[in-house]
């Protein structure tokens, strides 16, 4: 409050210079902090992206269509932090461009490539916005079972209850059948080349002992269907 009273003083000699103004210890306090702040969201940004890389295809597609369907007040901060990157407001970034933006945060080459590379989901080389929110969405914390719902929704496009490789193919144009057919075997935990619901949602469970865990409901319900036809 004081520092914006003594500016705004009408007379000037009372008024501190600019040089005096910057000088001040409040505004280099507030500065430090709004940095500071900056700061921790990257690294938060850095911590999603390293974890979608290891991600499963058919996640990282469900990811996408999470972020798609986010809000301007989820995303507004990851704008900026893709802006800071894609200086040129060419709606994509190059490896070179993103690895000049991590320049100050202590990231190695490898851990560049290894993030840059696993969010470049259509492999084209550059990093596109949707892209990017896509492996970045998660700063904000587990999604939720009504957005994932809606994801499944939107990736089982003919609404048979799976998400199949034709679904895919779809959504992403004419891939070579053996690619999507991976998509899909990655999530597969019945081996029925679709993926149902649970499959979809077992997807997020991190722990290994929830996938197991998942995988064995699963087979045993198949098994029991297949005994109950025969």
């Amino acid at each position: 409050k004081e520092f914006v009273t003594r500016m705004l003083q009408v007379d000037s000699t009372k008024r501190p210079s600019a040089g005096a103004a910057l000088r001040s210890p409040w505004l280099h306090h507030v500065l430090q902090e709004r940095s500071n702040a900056s700061d921790g969201i990257v690294e938060d940004v850095q911590a999603a992206m390293q974890r979608y890389g290891g991600y499963s295809t058919l996640k990282k597609l469900a990811l996408m269509v999470v972020s798609h369907k986010s809000t301007s007040a989820e995303i507004g901060f990851l704008q900026k932090v893709f802006r800071k990157f894609d200086s040129q407001q060419e709606g994509h970034i190059s490896f070179p461009k993103f690895k000049e933006g991590w320049n100050n945060y202590g990231c190695n080459e490898k851990e560049l490539v290894e993030m840059f590379y696993g969010a470049d989901l259509d492999k084209t080389g550059v990093l596109r916005y949707t892209e990017f929110l896509a492996s970045t969405i998660e700063v904000h914390g587990l999604i939720s079972e009504e957005r994932l719902a809606e994801a499944f929704d939107r990736l089982d496009s003919d609404d048979s209850g799976y998400i199949t490789a034709e679904n895919l193919r779809e959504l992403l144009g004419h891939l070579p059948k053996e690619y999507l057919d991976k998509v899909i075997d990655e999530a597969d935990l019945t081996q029925d080349h679709k993926i149902s619901y649970k499959e979809f949602l077992a997807m997020w469970d991190h722990t290994k002992e929830g996938r197991e865990k998942a995988q064995k409901e699963l087979q045993g319900h198949k098994t029991s269907m297949t005994e109950s036809l025969s």
